[in-house]
């Protein structure tokens, strides 16, 4: 009988201590991140060399293997499943020839990588992907890194790279 109201008392503490864990449970922690991206008067040309506006997707990613081995399609498409557990998150924005566009992004630590893709009109012949790694161990290294360093993604002709850079 005393086993039973013991085992009873543990089952009610055990679950008492995991809804409070759960109710109270710390998200990812989350910075400021400064970022702008740059594109030079020649981004995207058309067939008569044309510029053209391009879309810029940004990976916040926890590893970058998937990121690196998923196809342009894979990539771009919203709803695929190809970088699984990696992504942590995603955004996208549209910049045109000569602009400059800053972006206030929030940074999560779970983020140890940041890939970017651009969808130029001629993929084949374009070098359309980008990823760098955010160089911290903590995430305090990562709150000292961003307070006096931007993600800048340059886009140039059919070329797309990104970097951690001095601000």
């Amino acid at each position: 009988m005393k086993t039973a109201i013991a085992r009873r008392s543990f089952v009610v503490v055990v679950a008492t201590l995991t809804a409070l864990f759960t109710a109270f449970a710390v998200e990812a922690k989350e910075t400021k991140l400064v970022s702008e991206v740059l594109a030079a008067a020649n981004i995207n040309p058309n067939r008569r060399g044309t510029p053209q506006p391009v879309k810029v997707h940004i990976f916040y990613l926890a590893k970058d293997d998937a990121f690196m081995q998923a196809n342009f399609g894979d990539l771009v498409n919203p709803e695929s499943p190809v970088l699984g557990d990696e992504l942590v998150r995603r955004a996208a924005f549209l910049i045109g020839p000569g602009e400059t566009l800053p972006l206030d992004e929030k940074f999560d630590e779970a983020a140890l990588f940041i890939g970017v893709v651009a969808e130029f009109t001629s993929i084949d012949s374009a070098m359309w992907r980008s990823v760098v790694a955010v160089p911290a161990r903590k995430w305090t290294d990562v709150v000292k890194l961003f307070k006096d360093n931007k993600l800048q993604i340059s886009v140039d002709g059919t070329t797309v790279t990104c970097a951690i850079i001095e601000d």
